[in-house]
């Protein structure tokens, strides 16, 4: 009998993936083995993969092999939407690329009872089995909720639907309990997260919103606060975002995926709002809340985007002030309309517009950080970074505000990682904010 079997986990891609691993490591843990960092050592090695992008898959195969090479005797386990998407399409490439990988298990969205039983078979097939570990999982700073799975929508660039299938809500029940253990184990954040979250439970019998479920979420005690994660500007509705904006438990930040800012090129990509209205979704938010942390998502080198829709585009990003800006190049994937959209972008051009835009980010990202200074926050403080040079013996934690500006903040004799601590913005430059703890209960 196998004193303890340690098993590694690593994800690639979005939140529902990172909640799919801790649900994983979760039943793992049940079953008696014992997590350890992927970086080291380990009888089991579970790779989560994306297939988001063509990088993704890439970097998908390559965590692969390079644990392989690494560790020749482990077991390697692949799993999550890129084996999904090549399952549910045999005969292509990437269907083969699956096939020729190093992975001794492989599996798609797989439930985590089939996934841990499958390696338990496999590893007692060349041992005597697997032993107990007495480890208790603790609380998790920033945990995720998955309040839907798959997505309805008709992007005609994204992979999801297929590697993911249609809508699926989690009955409002479940998802407001697990929240509750969360806050209950001392978690002071809780992210809630979807593939599609804004249309969460119109799959429902009887349907309902995603405002009635936050509804039923803020009524849970405590010190503590929900972040959304991704919310598509065409779900947000004006009693949404109010709701939003005026409880005090949900944070000041909206992640709103732009992708464009020409309407012709938006319109090509099967998105349902317009620049315009864009600017006016965000417009109403900051009025409703002038603290309000708006980030989004830009995607270039869209098939037919011209030099002229590059500039509109660029310059929208530019007058939209995010406070962050996730840019990456158009991925064609096979299946999708949009692979077989003519105009392909050159290589060169696409990155030269990437360029273009990480310093248009750069400039924003400042800007947001400076619009902090002199005001009161609440932040959760994740890391220790040092020390403090004052010999007083406080610390210098990093976190994120409530609207995701990220903050240096010097703590109090009690303050710890996983705390949600009031501060005073002191000063600001690109790395983020520096602010002091401070003792009185002061805005989100």
């Amino acid at each position: 009998m196998l004193s303890e079997v340690t098993v590694a986990f690593h994800t690639l891609g979005c939140k529902v993936n990172q909640s799919d691993t801790a649900r994983l490591e979760d039943v793992f843990i049940e079953a008696g083995f014992r997590p350890v960092p992927f970086e080291i050592d380990a009888d089991v090695y579970v790779v989560n993969s994306c297939t988001v992008t063509s990088t993704a898959s890439r970097k998908s195969r390559q965590l692969v092999r390079a644990v392989r090479r690494r560790s020749p005797g482990a077991l390697v386990v692949m799993m999550g939407c890129y084996p999904e998407v090549a399952r549910k399409r045999p005969g292509t490439q990437e269907c083969a690329a699956v096939s020729d990988l190093p992975a001794d298990l492989v599996f798609g969205v797989e439930s985590p009872d089939v996934v841990v039983a499958k390696v338990r078979r496999s590893l007692a097939e060349t041992s005597s089995g697997v032993g107990v570990s007495h480890r208790s999982p603790g609380p998790t700073d920033r945990p995720v909720v998955v309040a839907t799975r798959g997505c309805d929508g008709g992007c005609t660039y994204c992979i999801v639907p297929i590697a993911r299938g249609p809508l699926a809500s989690t009955p409002p029940n479940a998802v407001i309990e697990e929240v509750r253990r969360f806050v209950a184990q001392g978690s002071r954040e809780v992210v809630l997260a979807g593939i599609h979250l804004g249309a969460y439970g119109r799959d429902l019998d009887p349907p309902t919103g995603l405002g009635a479920l936050l509804s039923g979420a803020v009524e849970i005690p405590g010190n503590w606060r929900l972040r959304l994660s991704s919310l598509e500007p065409m779900d947000l509705q004006p009693a949404l975002l109010e709701f939003i904006l005026e409880s005090e438990r949900i944070a000041p930040h909206l992640h709103l995926p732009l992708q464009s800012g020409s309407d012709a090129v938006l319109r090509r990509m099967g998105r349902t709002y317009s620049a315009e209205e864009y600017r006016d979704l965000v417009d109403r938010a900051r009025s409703l809340d002038p603290r309000v942390g708006v980030t989004t998502d830009i995607m270039v080198g869209f098939p037919g985007e011209t030099e002229a829709d590059h500039r509109r585009s660029l310059e929208f990003v530019r007058e939209m002030r995010f406070g962050r800006l996730h840019v990456f190049p158009f991925s064609p994937r096979p299946g999708t309309v949009a692979a077989e959209l003519p105009g392909r972008v050159h290589g060169s051009v696409v990155r030269a517009r990437r360029d273009a835009f990480l310093a248009v980010a750069e400039e924003c990202a400042l800007a947001f950080h400076r619009a902090q200074v002199g005001r009161e926050a609440h932040v959760l403080l994740e890391t220790r970074v040092s020390n403090s040079s004052g010999g007083d013996g406080m610390t210098v934690f990093r976190g994120y505000s409530g609207n995701y500006a990220p903050m240096h903040v010097r703590g109090e004799h009690g303050d710890a990682a996983g705390d949600l601590v009031p501060v005073a913005v002191r000063s600001a430059d690109r790395e983020g904010c520096w602010a002091d703890s401070l003792s009185e209960t002061v805005c989100r």
